[in-house]
Order: structure tokens, then C-alpha cells, then sequence
């Protein structure tokens, strides 16, 4: 959030790439809702949990979802209180959720891993910090959360090929075992032609 004498609060700076053909993606839009008449106030009903001073707060996000009735496709910029801007305001509860956890679910560990390289255009590889104990699983999804490459890990350092049907995007790596999410990491896929 960030405040300014002429606009007063500006609540959300939604921007990316977008295209009407697969693959090509290179349309910028930008959105930006500002005025305080756009304030929302988003309220889940979260049955958060508790490990000790843990706490977990599941809630999923779907930020495909501010872009409902908005076509960004051939590229917008709209920095204002009306029009696409609005709307994106008017959509903002829609893009939060409770997530779907049981109470015996343990905490994600504060643990990261490295890619290289990212960008990337051909292939990545994956590092991990810390020493592989038991099978893991890489699944790279889409900002729509579908799933557009799955792999298992089988060591330390491990290299991946990127299938020529991937289109250049941003991506998010969440590396799992069989019963968490370890960790997640956002990649960006470059066109071999970018």
C-alpha cells in the first residue's frame, strides 16, 4: 500500500505479460487501483495452526482471479480509480481462500533452494540446500496453479529439461515431500527465441 497527496492510498499494483498466442506472452499491463472509495476488506474464517510458537495460516490465492471480467491482453495500463482499475478492487475478495489442511499438518520449514539459471530458457537446475534424505517431488505450475511439469528428485543437484510446449512466463518450482510443501521459489521461463 502506499499513499500519495494527489491519488490518496494506492491498495493494489497488479502488472505482468500478457498475449493472445500461446508462447508469446510480451503484451505488458499494468494495473493500478488507487482512491480510498476502493478500500475492501477481505475476512476469512481460517482455522489457523499451532506448533509450539508456530503459527500456521493456511490461505490459498488465486490472483488470476482480479483479472475477472478484464481482458489484458493486447496490454493495459489503467492507474486510476475507475474503469479496469475498479474492477480489480471489486474482485480482490474473490482471490482469497481457506486452505484445505488438517490439523496435523506440521508447519513449512523456513528452507529455500537455488535455481539456476533463472531466467531460463532451456533447462534449470535445482540445488538444495540441505542433505536429501527421502524421494521429493518438483512440480513447476503456471500463475493459474496448473501443473505443466512434474519430476522426482534424485539428488542434491539435479538438472531439468524445460519441454519446448512451456510458454515463456512466470512460474512457481514447489518442491514436496509426501506429506508437505517444503519449499517454493518462482522461476521465469524465457522463449529460446527471447
Amino acid at each position: 500500500m502506499h499513499w500519495g497527496w494527489a491519488g490518496g492510498y494506492r491498495f493494489i499494483a497488479f502488472e505482468g505479460l500478457a498475449g493472445n498466442t500461446p508462447g508469446f506472452v510480451n503484451n505488458i499491463f499494468q494495473i493500478h487501483t488507487i482512491a480510498d472509495e476502493n478500500y475492501r476488506k477481505v475476512s476469512l474464517d481460517i482455522n489457523e495452526i499451532v506448533n509450539g510458537d508456530t503459527m500456521l495460516v493456511p490461505i490459498e490465492a488465486d490472483y488470476a482471479r482480479l483479472l475477472h471480467k478484464i481482458d489484458v491482453s493486447t496490454g493495459v495500463t489503467s492507474h486510476s480509480s475507475v474503469g479496469r482499475s475498479k474492477q480489480v478492487s471489486i474482485n480482490m475478495p474473490s482471490v482469497f481462500s481457506p486452505a484445505l489442511l488438517s490439523s496435523a499438518h506440521e508447519p513449512i520449514p523456513d528452507t529455500h533452494f537455488l535455481i539456476a539459471p533463472n531466467p531460463a530458457s532451456d533447462f534449470f537446475t535445482v540445488t538444495l540446500p540441505w542433505t536429501k534424505e527421502k524421494p521429493m517431488t518438483l512440480v513447476l505450475t503456471d500463475i493459474q496453479g496448473n501443473t505443466v511439469l512434474e519430476e522426482t528428485i534424485l539428488s542434491k543437484t539435479q538438472t531439468f529439461d524445460l519441454q519446448s510446449d512451456i510458454a515463456p512466463g512466470v512460474y512457481v518450482l514447489t518442491l514436496s515431500d509426501n506429506r508437505q510443501v517444503l519449499a517454493t521459489e518462482k522461476i521465469i521461463v524465457m522463449g529460446a527465441n527471447l
